[in-house]
């Protein structure tokens, strides 16, 4: 386990998700009723060097990003959802870094129901 996998899970929270289902039918995808779940994420509001990194304007500082360490349970997709601080967050980018740091993040924005 590297050092960030290592420092993220003291940080760590059991937080709701919505899982955005849906299936592949012949060539067309088929969405189905969303799927209530949970998963431990360790949630980090984003840096501005966050915001460097990532496309401008696509994130702001009021962004979240949740990391997910490899190993503690199936990941999320783009378009999920989690409930953090009573609000639902939508993930829209997926940095993968299980092979050489043992974690997922998640950059997610905030949506509005």
């Amino acid at each position: 386990m590297t050092n960030v996998a290592q420092s993220i899970r003291r940080l760590i929270k059991t937080l709701p998700v919505k899982l955005n289902g849906g299936e592949w039918q012949g060539s067309e995808y088929v969405k189905s009723a969303a799927l209530d779940a949970t998963r431990n994420l360790a949630p980090i509001p984003l840096a501005a060097s966050d915001l460097k990194a990532l496309d401008a304007g696509e994130f702001t500082i009021q962004d979240v990003k949740f990391y997910q360490i490899v190993g503690a349970g199936p990941g999320l997709r783009e378009k999920d959802l989690i409930l953090y601080q009573s609000v639902w967050r939508e993930v829209r980018r997926i940095n993968d870094r299980s092979d050489d740091g043992g974690y997922i993040q998640y950059f997610t924005k905030r949506v509005t129901e």
